[in-house]
């Protein structure tokens, strides 16, 4: 059966475990022989859930006239309507909908929704007059208050539910989309980047070897997002990064090829690094790679084109430090730990990529036990990364 809102509301009402026992509890403490609940709006009356000893003869699903209720009144005054003998009431002694019921006793307080409007009431009729005293009011009172308590309960589970598919079916789309920029993008792209290479060796023409040189900075540049992207997917699908097998390495050694990679696309910056050949750390040789090549380039492109960038490795007592830093302005105190977030990017120097650079930064160092650490004021911008010996 096709979902409408009032079939949700019924089952929303029937999913509250306590619901039969309210209803036969309200029975008792009134007297009254049929206790309900009913889903009721400016338009349509519903009955939701029955507790029927009277005979009336509705169902679950039913409808009547809301016009020919006193549940509307209670919906639009949001006020309970009490009465013990119809007959004899002054006022309901003429109404209509004692007379078209048979009803001599009843009574209906409002239940509400999350939002705070009216969902419907609680209601217990008799054909017979029944004494419905102010403690007796009271305790119905705690019933639809309890039953709007609940209400609320499922429809935030249900909210809950609705966002939990939703935020499943967007991690499919995502794992797809991660799937499509890991092979059928980076397949092509690894074939411009060759030929974009093998052209910069070839050519002689200063400009076709100038276009030659961007295409390949761009092609290096577009692996590079799609590789931080994957990371990325990896990290928020899995438990973390995952860094394969670590073997001993030289820092200085790997740090002499990022920088020789890195001075391509910045021939006029210095990169000036200090570090003792003999200093070996047991790491993931891959992911080390990753994690200089972010911080250095990170340093050249968030700092002035006429200043250098600065390394340090060392081994200090059980850990290597590893040092990056870079001269301009400093990075404001409320952006320094969003930078370590993903998709996050400063509103210092030039903008490029992703924003992930960091958060991959702080994933590798994360994986291996370590620590990373910004300092930024006037003299310029420090990361400082403990990863242990």
């Amino acid at each position: 059966m096709e979902s409408t809102p009032i079939l949700d509301d019924i089952a929303a009402i029937n999913r509250i475990s306590s619901l039969p026992v309210i209803l036969e509890a309200m029975a008792e403490l009134t007297g009254m022989r049929m206790t309900f609940v009913a889903r009721v709006d400016s338009s349509s009356w519903t009955a939701c859930a029955i507790n029927d000893k009277m005979g009336f003869g509705l169902s679950v699903g039913d409808q009547l006239d809301v016009a020919t209720t006193l549940c509307k009144e209670v919906h639009d005054n949001e006020k309970a309507i009490v009465i013990e003998h119809a007959s004899n009431d002054p006022f309901y002694c003429s109404h209509n909908t004692p007379k078209l019921y048979q009803i001599e006793s009843y009574i209906a307080l409002p239940i509400y929704r999350t939002d705070g409007k009216v969902f419907g009431t609680l209601c217990a009729i008799d054909s017979s007059p029944a004494q419905l005293p102010p403690k007796v009011v009271t305790s119905l009172g705690l019933f639809a208050e309890l039953i709007s308590r609940q209400l609320k309960i499922e429809e935030s589970l249900e909210t809950a539910q609705f966002e939990l598919d939703d935020e499943r079916a967007l991690g499919v789309l995502r794992e797809q989309f991660i799937a499509i920029l890991g092979h059928d993008l980076r397949s092509p792209l690894t074939s411009i980047t060759f030929a974009a290479k093998l052209l910069t060796e070839m050519l002689s023409d200063p400009d076709q070897l100038e276009l030659a040189e961007v295409s390949y900075e761009s092609a290096v540049h577009m692996n590079q997002m799609i590789e931080d992207l994957c990371d990325f997917s990896r990290c928020r699908l899995g438990n973390g990064l995952d860094i394969g097998d670590k073997t001993a390495v030289a820092p200085k050694a790997i740090l002499g090829d990022v920088t020789s990679e890195l001075k391509i696309s910045h021939p006029d910056r210095e990169i000036c690094i200090q570090a003792s050949t003999d200093v070996e750390a047991t790491l993931s040789p891959i992911r080390f790679r990753q994690l200089v090549t972010n911080l250095l380039g990170n340093a050249l492109t968030h700092s002035p084109s006429d200043q250098g960038v600065d390394v340090w490795v060392e081994a200090v007592g059980p850990n290597l430090r590893l040092r990056v830093r870079n001269g301009g302005a400093a990075i404001p105190r409320k952006e320094q730990s969003a930078l370590f977030h993903p998709f996050t990017k400063g509103n210092h120097g030039e903008r490029k990529g992703l924003g992930l650079g960091l958060y991959i930064c702080a994933e590798i160092v994360k994986a291996h036990q370590g620590t990373i650490h910004l300092d930024s004021d006037e003299n310029g911008t420090q990361f400082t990364v403990c990863l242990p010996l």
